[in-house]
């Protein structure tokens, strides 16, 4: 029975990421974004709902939305200081190198959120 709830929750998991990620692209779509940001969005989305949605057991922790909160804000300030300083471009940033930058920021994240919020050893 257990399986079956745990198959549920990476449905939904999927489910939010890519209704996100679709939703994220429609805006910069709508909104007449350069490429750049575009990229910036749908990479913002994706390296924050990804951590997000696999520390489900901490949503109810302070200390959780809190360094959620932090990681955002340095992420936003890295994000506005790299698109100032690389030249505008057709297609946006390099995918290969978003991806290289997405999967390293995604495990940080990760890493960051595990160290902050999980329990220590005398609770």
């Amino acid at each position: 029975m257990r399986m079956v709830g745990k198959k549920r929750a990476a449905i939904l998991d999927w489910g939010l990421l890519i209704g996100l990620t679709a939703a994220a692209v429609l805006v910069a779509e709508v909104g007449g974004l350069r490429a750049e940001w575009e990229d910036a969005i749908v990479l913002t989305v994706i390296v924050f709902t990804i951590p997000i949605t696999s520390f489900r057991s901490a949503w109810g922790l302070a200390a959780f939305w809190k360094n959620v909160a932090l990681l955002f804000a340095a992420h936003s300030l890295v994000v506005l200081v790299v698109l100032q300083i690389l030249p505008e471009r057709r297609f946006g940033v390099p995918k290969l190198l978003l991806t290289v930058v997405g999967v390293a920021e995604t495990v940080l994240i990760g890493t960051v959120l595990w160290k902050k919020t999980r329990p220590t050893k005398g609770d």
